[in-house]
């Protein structure tokens, strides 16, 4: 088994440290806010190398294999890479702002998902394997169909980061779409040479590079230190003159919340940044300089 699942098999315990890391380190920081579909990746992300790594010692000892657990297997590796994606455009949907809250909205982005699944399911009996250079693979429409929708949502992944790329921190741009664009690479390796069966190393990546970018409670707890650092400021002002101190922050979240209807009507958008949004504690701390210097 060893011979055909080492890759899977590295990339299961490298996801497992990843999974032990995040939330210890959510534990130690006490950080209690945290992104659904973000987890739902670590759940699904597992299931998919546990099923990779079943499905290719299954496929290379189809005589000793029950052929409709074998059948079973596959479609649920299928649908699991397939969710695995999906939810990872859930997460950039909601980390550019840009989850749909009306239902109807909705309706359009599950749909393909879910039609995906039936046709994944319904066309199982056509499965058929075949005996690669490197390794035994299964090839059909439900294959066919998986490889599609994997690449549809990859790009529409990509297509929403671009769209949103001012809404994300300067920081972590970059990162997030080489993380994108590796794992699209490796899919679309996946479909010239099926028999590789590298498709674990896009799920590993995926997950990785959300967590790098976007998620480390030790980045997390770095900014929560920064805005208290800098509301210590304001309160050190207020302490000696209240109408200083209060103006300080008054000021701030009259400024703030005309900034946000400015950009949720569309207005401004290249300067109302995501960056920008979150910047405004600065703001706030360029404020407390100047009124410190003027009293000084």
């Amino acid at each position: 088994m060893i011979e055909y699942c080492k890759l899977q098999i590295g990339c299961m315990i490298v996801l497992l440290y990843i999974i032990f890391i995040y939330y210890r380190e959510r534990k130690k920081y006490h950080i209690e806010q945290k992104n659904v579909f973000y987890e739902l990746l670590f759940i699904v992300g597992f299931f998919c190398l546990l099923l990779d790594v079943i499905t290719v010692y299954t496929v290379n000892h189809l005589e000793s294999v029950d052929q409709t657990l074998n059948l079973v297997l596959h479609g649920m590796f299928l649908s699991a890479i397939d969710a695995l994606v999906f939810i990872l455009f859930l997460y950039i949907l909601s980390v550019t702002n840009r989850f749909p809250k009306e239902k109807k909205q909705r309706v359009f982005i599950y749909l393909p998902f879910v039609i995906n699944i039936i046709v994944v399911v319904y066309s199982l009996p056509s499965l058929e394997y075949r005996a690669g250079k490197y390794s035994n693979y299964s090839m059909g429409l439900s294959a066919y169909t998986c490889y599609a929708m994997v690449g549809i949502y990859v790009l529409a992944t990509l297509v929403i980061l671009l769209r949103q790329w001012q809404n994300l921190l300067d920081s972590k741009r970059v990162g997030i779409f080489t993380c994108l664009v590796v794992s699209a690479v490796v899919c679309i390796y996946q479909m010239i040479v099926p028999d590789a069966l590298i498709s674990s190393i896009g799920v590993l990546l995926m997950i990785l590079g959300a967590y790098v970018n976007q998620e480390d409670p030790a980045m997390q707890e770095m900014t929560r230190y920064h805005k208290e650092m800098v509301t210590g400021f304001a309160t050190l002002i207020e302490n000696r003159d209240d109408n200083t101190g209060g103006h300080v922050k008054r000021t701030t979240q009259y400024v703030k919340i005309l900034a946000e209807e400015l950009r949720n009507r569309g207005y401004y958008r290249d300067v109302l940044t995501k960056d920008y949004m979150n910047n405004f504690s600065f703001l706030r701390r360029c404020m407390i300089s100047e009124k410190l210097r003027y009293r000084i």
